[in-house]
């Protein structure tokens, strides 16, 4: 799947989704054509350093199952480094998203539960994607 948006639109909302939470770089994201549908987890990765003006990211989501509390996931995402979401057997959407230019992304560092850290960068549209 290959996307490109503009900086200031969220690729979840290109993508039909509405951002429920999002901490330390994952979000909760909500179907906006089917509000029934559970909620899925998400999280953007791309290499560093950050490229621009055509950043390509890799997108992981995972719907919650029915019965699973959504903090169950994301308090494994929270704790698992960026490079264990592609061995982890997810398939991840490839995306391109841009025209960015490279002094409109913020460098982020949040603090993992079990120590650590992970790194990313904010986009103009405020989506945080992550550093593999």
């Amino acid at each position: 799947m290959s996307t490109t948006n503009t900086p200031t639109t969220s690729v979840f909302e290109t993508l039909g989704y509405q951002v429920a939470s999002r901490e330390r770089g994952i979000y909760v994201l909500r179907n906006r054509a089917n509000p029934a549908a559970p909620e899925a987890v998400a999280l953007l990765l791309t290499a560093h350093p950050p490229e621009a003006p055509v950043l390509p990211v890799k997108l992981f989501v995972q719907p919650v199952p029915r019965g699973v509390d959504t903090r169950t996931i994301t308090d494994l995402w929270d704790g698992l480094d960026a490079r264990r979401f592609e061995e982890s057997g997810l398939d991840a959407a490839t995306l391109e998203l841009g025209p960015l230019d490279a002094s409109d992304l913020e460098e982020q560092a949040y603090g993992r539960p079990e120590g650590g850290k992970r790194f990313g960068v904010r986009l103009p549209s405020g989506d945080v994607v992550c550093f593999n």
